[in-house]
């Protein structure tokens, strides 16, 4: 359903255009089909002159006295269809879809056969984060129109939200026989693949995807899933052709971290200091970039890149444990000794980073530090506390 924050005047505007050109609400979020005249022992002529002032009032502005009008009006006369589907867009349109959801299980009650209300009605539960009831209708829905592709995305969207995937892939799989937007169905049963942890099933459905609507932002997600798996070779294949399209740091990332696993030196420094270059705030760029100036050994260089990673990302012990070894194989072992301290801050616990703490602690003078440090790593991992205690007794 699409937002609606205009000023009065066009607010005003926009609802007389849709109810004098188009007809009261359609297929998408807020709108349905046009008005039929309303049923039962309603006057219709009486009718389409509470809509008429009704219209006056939304003119002048007094969007709550209209409102206000058409409720008193089906108050008196709860069968008139026209006035009710009325109501339903405006508090839609005004961003009111507790009052929406009211009218709209009142027509699912009067046109229980009628797929459109109970659409209407799942969506409307969907945003009020009524998930269970708006699945429910949405799924009454598609009971009503099986075809009906709108509904089987949504019902879909739904289920995702609730984080049942496996219902979004069953709704999702059935309607794919249809041969109805296929392109649209396929792309959300990837995502739904995605979080069901079936990557290489997200990864067909991406292919297919691509084959069908080829675009950047497909290719770009097909380079992010197969990473989650360690297949750099999809990765480079997916985002090969694409380079002109590049417009932030996460291709270059992919990229890099990919030709640094492979050994590809230049590679990996092109690509990450491309990534940074796109994003000076990209953590991730600085800690690899680092990672590939401290396997050659360049511990200097690798220091700045980790220090200027932790201040990027402040909560991250990683880029601490890092600057730790790096500043250690310079020799500058209270840096060292502080930056695993800092390390040890944000993930506590870890035996390895308590170990090389106590170690550089050690090494940087301050004995009486390392021993203390030796007696929390004592209750973590005895193997290593054995090891940094033969060191504090030499």
């Amino acid at each position: 359903m699409s937002e609606m924050k205009l000023s009065m005047p066009w607010c005003c505007v926009v609802l007389l255009c849709f109810f004098l050109v188009l007809g009261p609400v359609g297929r998408a979020w807020g709108q349905t089909t046009p008005a039929t005249p309303g049923t039962g022992d309603v006057d219709p002529a009486l009718s389409l002159k509470v809509f008429e002032e009704a219209r006056k009032l939304i003119e002048k502005g007094d969007l709550e006295k209209a409102t206000g009008l058409l409720e008193e009006w089906l108050r008196r006369t709860p069968k008139d269809v026209t006035n009710r589907r009325n109501l339903i867009h405006i508090y839609l349109k005004l961003d009111k879809p507790e009052q929406a959801e009211l009218h709209l299980k009142i027509m699912t009650e009067q046109a229980s056969r009628e797929t459109e209300w109970w659409a209407h009605l799942g969506r409307v539960q969907a945003r009020l984060g009524k998930l269970a009831q708006g699945a429910a209708s949405l799924e009454q829905a598609l009971n009503l129109a099986s075809g009906d592709i709108d509904v089987v995305l949504d019902l879909a969207r739904v289920h995702s939200q609730r984080k049942d995937f496996a219902a979004a892939r069953k709704v999702l799989e059935k309607a794919l026989p249809l041969g109805k937007r296929t392109e649209d169905l396929v792309g959300e049963l990837a995502a739904v693949l995605v979080n069901l942890g079936e990557y290489s099933a997200a990864l067909d459905q991406y292919a297919k995807l691509q084959r069908l609507k080829p675009s950047y932002a497909t290719a770009l997600t097909m380079a992010q899933v197969a990473q989650r798996q360690g297949k750099c070779d999809e990765v480079v294949d997916a985002l090969a052709q694409w380079e002109k399209e590049f417009s932030d740091e996460t291709p270059y990332l992919l990229l890099g971290v990919c030709a640094l696993q492979a050994n590809q030196t230049e590679k990996a420094e092109k690509m990450l200091a491309k990534g940074l270059e796109k994003n000076e705030a990209c953590f991730e760029c600085a800690l690899k970039l680092g990672d590939l100036y401290f396997k050659g050994k360049s511990w200097t260089r690798a220091a700045e890149l980790y220090s200027a990673a932790a201040g990027l990302s402040p909560r991250d012990h990683r880029a601490y444990v890092q600057l730790g070894q790096a500043e250690a194989n310079q020799g500058k072992h209270l840096e060292a000794s502080r930056a695993f301290a800092s390390a040890n801050e944000r993930h506590p616990k870890d035996p390895d980073t308590i170990y090389m703490w106590g170690i550089e602690t050690l090494r940087a003078g301050d004995k009486g530090e390392a021993w203390k440090i030796w007696g929390v790593l004592e209750e973590l991992d005895r193997a290593k506390a054995d090891e940094l205690r033969k060191l504090l007794l030499k």
